[in-house]
């Protein structure tokens, strides 16, 4: 026996039912996705036959360019990268903190006033 509520008789409650199907059925799928999952892992983490070849590694020609420099200076390249998420944040953080809501009364501080 199957036991629900119907919130009392109320007539949006029977256009729940389209919903909570859509609900059952991604969750079928998702928990069918899981198993799935955790079964590839097992076979191949325990029982998938181990492989004698050799992991295969790139060798360098006789005849090839040095790298450049520019590739092998990691100041320059975190440098460039800070320099990017600021200007790509900077803005929306500013945007932020110039329009916040007016409702938004702070705290008083609990320790130390």
């Amino acid at each position: 026996m199957l036991s629900y509520s119907e919130y009392g008789g109320d007539e949006q409650v029977t256009e729940w039912v389209k919903y909570q199907m859509a609900q059952a059925i991604g969750g079928t799928i998702l928990f069918i996705g899981i198993v799935l999952m955790v079964y590839i892992f097992i076979k191949l983490t325990f029982f998938a036959p181990n492989g004698v070849e050799e992991f295969p590694i790139a060798e360098e020609e006789d005849d090839a360019e040095p790298t450049p420099a520019f590739f092998e200076n990691w100041k320059l390249l975190i440098g460039i990268t800070v320099a990017l998420i600021l200007a790509a944040y900077t803005k929306p953080f500013i945007e932020i903190l110039q329009t916040s809501p007016p409702e938004s009364v702070p705290f008083d501080f609990p320790i130390g006033r």
